[in-house]
């Protein structure tokens, strides 16, 4: 595929210029430590009466340059750059949203990241690519149950399958001039499952924006809250509900079918 082909050639230059910066990086605070010996060897005839720093330090100004300096650099810049990565690859919206999970709290503490290079972040893309089929299947339990919560005081949530209407609770909030809409940041991951797993059924693969269609759609909603997506009527709440009726019967019914809903019943 043609975009592949950019990706890879965009990621390949990514990886380049990042091990080309972490060699210069690295002479640079060889270069730094050895000024430094320089300075307290000569300035203090090899006693410790005046110790030379080549850094701005002190409150709220930066460290003094320390052994472990540039270990501790090395690894906020790879994390850094792993973060840009994945946005660049539009990685989590391949995923389920435990596999989200799982990669947010990676970029998070940056334990578990392997080394950046084209094998190790392509493979990673490539993996995703590969395993999206199952990733969809867990998307479908994940949406299928948020869809129908076992308790629920709102009329339109049903405990068996999915109906016509449902209402996701705290799902939206108002934006900043109170002028429209937006999803809220934690359900982020079930509004872009929701709209992969739709998309799915109907055979058209996964969104083709950031954050997906009904993301978007709240966004661009106006004060009263009302917006559609190809799947979904939609109309956003000051309480901070979405209430949200399907569109496509068929599609419903399908997952219905898929999750299970149906055998709840019997």
């Amino acid at each position: 595929m043609t975009t592949e082909i950019i990706k890879r050639d965009t990621v390949a230059q990514l990886v380049e210029n990042y091990e080309t910066a972490v060699d210069d990086i690295t002479q640079a605070y060889s270069l730094l430590h050895a000024a430094k010996n320089r300075l307290n060897t000569s300035f203090g005839m090899g006693k410790r009466i005046h110790s030379f720093d080549v850094l701005p330090h002190g409150y709220h100004r930066g460290a003094t340059l320390a052994n472990d300096s540039l270990t501790q650099v090395m690894a906020q810049i790879k994390l850094d750059a792993w973060r840009v990565l994945m946005e660049r690859l539009e990685l989590r919206k391949l995923l389920s949203i435990a596999r989200r999970e799982e990669l947010d709290n990676q970029l998070s503490d940056g334990k578990g990241l392997p080394d950046i290079t084209l094998e190790n972040v392509w493979g990673m893309f490539e993996s995703a690519v590969s395993n999206v089929d199952r990733y969809m299947e867990e998307a479908v339990l994940v949406v299928y149950e948020f869809l129908r919560p076992p308790s629920s005081k709102y009329k339109t949530n049903t405990e068996f399958e999915v109906g016509k209407r449902v209402i996701l609770k705290w799902y939206v909030e108002p934006n900043y001039s109170k002028s429209g809409f937006n999803v809220r940041y934690s359900y982020d991951p079930k509004i872009t499952a929701l709209d992969n797993v739709f998309l799915r059924l109907d055979g058209k693969g996964i969104v083709s924006t950031y954050h997906g269609p009904t993301h978007d759609a709240v966004k661009d909603a106006g004060r009263d809250g009302v917006c559609e997506t190809d799947y979904f009527k939609l109309s956003c709440c000051m309480n901070g509900n979405l209430h949200l009726e399907f569109k496509r019967p068929d599609l419903v019914k399908r997952l219905n079918a898929i999750a299970g809903g149906a055998r709840l019943r019997t």
